[in-house]
């Protein structure tokens, strides 16, 4: 759905334009940058810290999105709060000192940038690094490539899942909402990687993992 800037209360649904809304007054959207040809970039600070990402051509804002878990309609708080912090900003910047602002890097970009330019020896000695100030990091580290230490079979199948779910619950084995999406995803691509190979240990997993699914 394109949304006008000029008038996107318009547009979104009532409830999710207040939470946007108060998001906005209270500051809650920080980071803001323009990358030039339209693209915007912006961290908002929430129940969590999420990205928006907006493209605006004249008065139209042709494609949003944010990584937020809302999938209950187009538009989410977060972008809301973006979209009044940006008109703000457009109205009281000149047009002609928004068009000679130097385009800036995307974090994106300067991290494959990095991936290129860094050595087999810097990437190592960064993960190990890495690795031993943060468990979580490590133990996801190990369920990605647990199949170089164990041959592949239910038990390597076994030992990943188990991995991966130390490292996305909490002390008390609870998986809020967010985590819940995201190690989703990771068991996901664990199956397609499998090429359609069964895993009948994903369909036992500990019944300790409670998911949260309140907003």
């Amino acid at each position: 759905m394109t949304l006008r800037l000029s008038d996107f209360e318009q547009q979104i649904d009532p409830t999710i334009l207040r939470h946007g809304y108060e998001y906005f007054m209270i500051g809650s959207v920080t980071d803001v940058d323009d990358l030039g040809d339209g693209e915007y970039e912006a961290t908002v600070e929430g129940s969590d810290i999420y990205n928006v990402s907006l493209h605006i051509e004249g008065d139209e804002v042709t494609e949003y999105d944010c990584d937020c878990p809302y999938d209950w309609g187009p538009v989410c708080k977060h972008v809301v709060a973006v979209l009044f912090h940006l008109r703000k900003e457009l109205q009281e910047t000149p047009r002609k000192q928004t068009r000679s602002k130097p385009k800036k890097e995307s974090e994106a970009a300067q991290f494959e940038r990095l991936l290129k330019q860094l050595t087999a020896e810097e990437l190592k000695a960064f993960i190990n690094d890495a690795c031993a100030q943060d468990k979580s990091l490590r133990r996801l580290f190990i369920a990605k490539h647990i199949s170089r230490l164990y041959p592949e079979s239910k038990e390597l199948y076994d030992r990943q899942v188990e991995k991966l779910i130390e490292t996305y619950a909490d002390r008390y084995g609870f998986i809020g909402y967010h985590e819940s999406s995201q190690l989703g995803d990771i068991i996901y691509e664990m199956v397609k990687d499998t090429r359609r190979k069964p895993l009948t240990c994903l369909k036992n997993l500990p019944r300790r993992i409670w998911m949260n699914r309140r907003a």
